[in-house]
C-alpha cells in the first residue's frame, strides 16, 4: 500500500511539474500594433463629432453605463481637445517610447511620445485593457 502511495505521489508530482512548466506568454493576449495603439491615441485626442460612437465604444469605462455618463466623458473629451489645441496647436505625431505589460498582458501602459505643432514634446501614460478579445482605452 506504501509502495502504491508512493508511485501515486511521484506520477502527480511530474503531472503537476509539466503544468508547471507551461508557457505562461501563451496566455498573454497580442499587443496592439503601434498603428491600432496610435489609431486609438488619436481617436482618443483628436475626435471629431463623426468619431463620437467610436470614441465611446474604445472607451472601456463607458461600456454598459447610462447615456448620460457617456455624454459627459464626450463633453470632457471636446473640452480636452480645445484646450489641447489651444495650448499646442495640435499634434504632429506620435510614437511608442515603451510599454509596461500587467495583469498577464492585459493590462499596458504605454508610454508615447507626442510631438506638437508648436514645437513641444510630451511623454505621454496611455492605458490600454483587452476584454473580450479587443483592446480598449482603460
Amino acid at each position: 500500500m506504501v509502495a502504491f502511495i508512493k508511485k501515486l505521489l511521484c506520477v502527480s508530482l511530474a503531472l503537476l511539474s509539466l503544468y508547471g512548466c507551461k508557457n505562461i506568454s501563451e496566455e498573454y493576449p497580442e499587443p496592439p500594433t503601434k498603428d491600432e495603439v496610435v489609431d486609438l491615441y488619436m481617436l482618443y485626442t483628436d475626435m471629431n463629432e463623426e468619431d463620437e460612437e467610436d470614441f465611446l465604444r474604445a472607451i472601456y469605462s463607458c461600456h454598459n453605463k447610462p447615456q448620460e455618463y457617456c455624454n459627459q466623458m464626450l463633453t470632457l473629451r471636446k473640452q480636452y481637445k480645445r484646450e489641447l489645441e489651444k495650448e499646442t496647436g495640435g499634434i504632429i505625431s506620435v510614437d511608442i517610447d515603451h510599454v509596461e505589460r500587467h495583469n498577464h498582458g492585459k493590462m499596458l501602459n504605454i508610454f508615447l511620445n507626442v510631438c506638437y505643432k508648436n514645437q513641444s514634446t510630451e511623454e505621454v501614460l496611455f492605458p490600454l485593457i483587452h476584454v473580450d478579445n479587443k483592446w480598449y482605452i482603460r
